[in-house]
C-alpha cells in the first residue's frame, strides 16, 4: 500500500466572533487622534499603536473573547491551561502601507482579528518554517503541477471583518500592501501567554496516568 501522510503541520485557528466591531472602531480612531505618532515596528508606512491599557474598561469585552478563543487554540497543541493577553495594538494601513515578515517572541500565542477590511486592503501571509528548504528545492526544481501544503513557501489568508485568526507566536508572518487607495484597513494584534498555574501534585499526576492508561486498553 502506498501514501503520502502529514507528519508535521502548523495550526492556525480561525473564528467570526460576531463582536460590534463599531465599538472597536471607534475606540481606535479616538486613540490614535490622542497618540497621533504611534510606533515603528513591523509597519512599513501606516500607523501602529503602542501597547493598549489592558485594565481599560471599555476593552473588556474583547480581551475576554480573545482569551477564550486563545485557550481553546492552546489546548489543541500547548496544553490545557488558561491563556491571558499579554499585550494589545491596533494597526492602520492606508494606500500602499504594509507589514514586513516578523514574529511575536516572548509569548505562547499570536493573533490578529480585523475590525475593517475594505477590497484589496491586504492578506496576512503566513510563511513555512521551512521556506528556506522549500526556496531551494523550488529554485531548481519548480516544475510541480500545483501548490499545496507540502511545497508552498507561504500561505495567505483573506482579511475578514470581524474574524479572528490565531497561530503558534514562532509563526513567520506578514500583511500585503493594501491596494485600496480610497479606504484604510484596521486590525487589532495581540500577544498571548500562559497563566500562572500551580504544578500537578503527585496524587494528580497518578490519576491522570491511570486514566491514559485505562482509555488505551
Amino acid at each position: 500500500m502506498k501514501n503520502i501522510q502529514s507528519i508535521f503541520s502548523v495550526p492556525i485557528y480561525k473564528a467570526k466572533l460576531n463582536l460590534d466591531v463599531k465599538i472597536l472602531k471607534s475606540f481606535c480612531k479616538d486613540y490614535q487622534q490622542k497618540e497621533n505618532k504611534g510606533r515603528e515596528i513591523s509597519n512599513v508606512g501606516g500607523y501602529q499603536s503602542s501597547y493598549l491599557d489592558l485594565k481599560n474598561t471599555h476593552l473588556q469585552f474583547f480581551i475576554k473573547e480573545i482569551e477564550k478563543h486563545a485557550t481553546l487554540f492552546s489546548r489543541k497543541f500547548i496544553n490545557r491551561h488558561k491563556q491571558s493577553m499579554r499585550h494589545l495594538w491596533f494597526n492602520v494601513n492606508k494606500y500602499n502601507d504594509y507589514n514586513s515578515s516578523h514574529d511575536h517572541p516572548g509569548c505562547t500565542i499570536a493573533g490578529t482579528y480585523y475590525i475593517k477590511t475594505p477590497k484589496n486592503c491586504g492578506e496576512i501571509i503566513f510563511e513555512h518554517p521551512a521556506q528556506g528548504t522549500l526556496k531551494h528545492y523550488n529554485r531548481l526544481y519548480f516544475d510541480y503541477d500545483e501548490c499545496n501544503p507540502y511545497n508552498s513557501e507561504a500561505w495567505s489568508k483573506e482579511p475578514i471583518e470581524d474574524m479572528l485568526y490565531l497561530f503558534p507566536s514562532y509563526l513567520y508572518h506578514s500583511v500585503s500592501p493594501n491596494e485600496n487607495k480610497k479606504e484604510e484597513r484596521i486590525s487589532v494584534s495581540f500577544n498571548m501567554v500562559q497563566e500562572e498555574y500551580k504544578p500537578k501534585t503527585t496524587s494528580t499526576l497518578i490519576k491522570d496516568i491511570i486514566t491514559s492508561v485505562e482509555n488505551r486498553v
